[in-house]
């Protein structure tokens, strides 16, 4: 968020002898407009197609990482350093959710995801 600190004067221009400040809170920008999102996928589908075998792996991963960063709103580096054990299946139907701490601030979040995030998340693990 951003914050910016205003300091009030007199309409004369001299400083008071004790300056307030404010804090005024700037109008933040949406992420990403819905246009914008289905050009994400649509971009990273081709690169799964256009990926050769050794490759189409590493694009799967990234497809899934784009789609667990949209629907969960967490950071890139909670998102990468995010273990699939933290990621709970949801149960008859239900949606699923993670629980982790953050890095930077170091808080609990639990966030709810849908069913298909999840599955997606754990088709594309590493094994081995």
């Amino acid at each position: 968020m951003n914050i910016r600190i205003v300091r009030f004067t007199k309409l004369d221009g001299s400083v008071p002898f004790t300056i307030c400040h404010a804090i005024v809170k700037l109008q933040q920008t949406p992420p990403f407009t819905p246009g914008e999102i289905a050009s994400i996928f649509t971009e990273a589908l081709k690169k799964i197609a256009a990926a050769v075998s050794y490759a189409r792996h590493n694009a799967l991963r990234t497809a899934a990482l784009v789609l667990f960063l949209r629907y969960s709103g967490l950071r890139i580096s909670d998102a990468v350093g995010c273990r699939v054990e933290w990621v709970t299946p949801g149960k008859d139907g239900k949606d699923g959710y993670v629980d982790l701490w953050t890095r930077k601030n170091n808080v609990r979040v639990h966030v709810s995801l849908p069913q298909y995030v999840i599955d997606t998340i754990r088709s594309t693990v590493c094994r081995g």
